[in-house]
């Protein structure tokens, strides 16, 4: 399914026109119309407000299949577009760009993604994938928030501190990552047991200062140690991590 197909299947999804979509997200009718029908693609802005808006899963736009052949040109497509991004850190790279650090051609790439905004969003989600799993576990087990910060995602984050760094110090992707793994964490910790009892401005502090404590340390191109980062984390927070969920 391509971005417009899944627009059209959620838009029938929650019975809306495409007037009354349009409205919930504050574009026009005939946009709406255009990425159905696939003559536009949503920016990967407008994926994450879609998501976020009607709480859908987060790899919701991304294609699901298990075709091998599939899967491995759609990889071979993700890694030049990180080969890419090395080579150019101020300006987002084009697909023809990206074409040439793979050895498809830009009718092939444009098969699965026709703009680089989509590839934005594949790569992200990508990354995340990784990382998802053993935290939404820990958060489900309530275990301490900042503990899982500290000790289960950040030795994840810390292996993938190259690749991150690019998220973190390209301005072209900069502003959506953060966007996206806001959001994310921020839903993520809503199903913790405790949270939920907090004020929602208590929630809304600690998801801001342990995106940024991420965002300062992953942007460095050398960032320090994984023990020395935890033990600034928890020297932050004064080792009494769980006063933020009391």
């Amino acid at each position: 399914m391509l971005i417009g197909d899944h627009i059209y299947a959620l838009r029938q999804e929650k019975y809306l026109t495409q007037k009354e979509l349009a409205n919930e997200l504050f574009v026009s009718s005939q946009l709406i119309s255009n990425w159905e029908r696939h003559i536009s693609e949503p920016t990967t802005e407008m994926l994450l407000k879609i998501i976020k808006h009607y709480q859908l899963p987060f790899d919701y736009f991304t294609e699901s299949s298990k075709d091998e052949p599939f899967m491995r040109e759609k990889e071979a497509i993700v890694t030049a577009f990180v080969q890419s991004m090395v080579t150019c850190p101020d300006v987002m790279p084009t697909l023809s760009q990206v074409s040439k650090y793979s050895d498809l051609s830009l009718e092939q790439i444009k098969k699965y993604f026709s703009t680089t905004d989509e590839l934005i969003y594949e790569f992200i989600v990508i990354i995340d994938r990784k990382i998802n799993l053993q935290v939404s576990l820990q958060v489900e087990n309530n275990k301490d928030i900042v503990e899982i910060f500290v000790f289960d995602m950040t030795p994840m984050l810390y292996e993938r501190r190259a690749v991150l760094n690019l998220l973190y110090s390209h301005p072209y992707v900069k502003d959506i990552w953060t966007q996206f793994i806001t959001e994310k964490y921020h839903q993520l910790l809503l199903t913790h047991q405790n949270m939920k009892k907090s004020n929602q401005l208590d929630l809304e502090y600690l998801v801001e200062l342990l995106t940024t404590f991420i965002s300062v340390w992953l942007r460095q191109e050398n960032p320090e140690s994984l023990e020395v980062f935890q033990n600034r984390v928890l020297k932050l927070f004064d080792h009494k991590s769980k006063n933020w969920i009391s």
